[in-house]
């Protein structure tokens, strides 16, 4: 009787998925010195994980006549991430076309505990010579320059 009882009890555990609702968001700039031409750029934000990703935001832009591009994303709620894991592995895609080049790459960023409700992160991509880096994080009370 015990067993069931503990058996009952992991089942409804495990299959349980906590309700949290998120405030997460991210900006940035992304450059490239193509001024003479038209480039573009299509960004995802991802939440990384084993078995399949989550897009969380997405923007595309054609910019001319620039050589930056600004973006602000409030990202969708996060779904549970699993029993074991804790935390939300969260980075970027970006397909891009900069002087007649072509980049697609991913970035990862950073890992938010998923008790972390609140999150904001500010990032920079440069296409000229494929750099990415996070500028700065905030959290419920706090905000980190790196």
């Amino acid at each position: 009787m015990l067993l069931t009882l503990l058996i009952l009890f992991f089942v409804m555990v495990v299959s349980t998925e906590p309700k949290i609702h998120y405030s997460y968001s991210v900006n940035g700039t992304i450059l490239c010195d193509d001024n003479d031409h038209m480039w573009s750029y299509t960004l995802q934000v991802v939440e990384f994980d084993t078995l399949k990703n989550d897009v969380l935001g997405e923007t595309s832009h054609h910019v001319t006549n620039r050589d930056r591009s600004t973006f602000h994303m409030q990202l969708r709620d996060l779904d549970w991430d699993g029993f074991i894991d804790n935390h939300f592995e969260l980075g970027y895609e970006i397909k891009a076309w900069c002087n007649r080049k072509k980049f697609n790459t991913r970035f990862y960023s950073s890992v938010v505990h998923f008790r972390k409700t609140v999150f904001h992160e500010e990032v920079s991509f440069n296409l000229n010579t494929h750099d990415f880096k996070v500028v700065g994080t905030c959290e419920e009370y706090s905000c980190l320059p790196r």
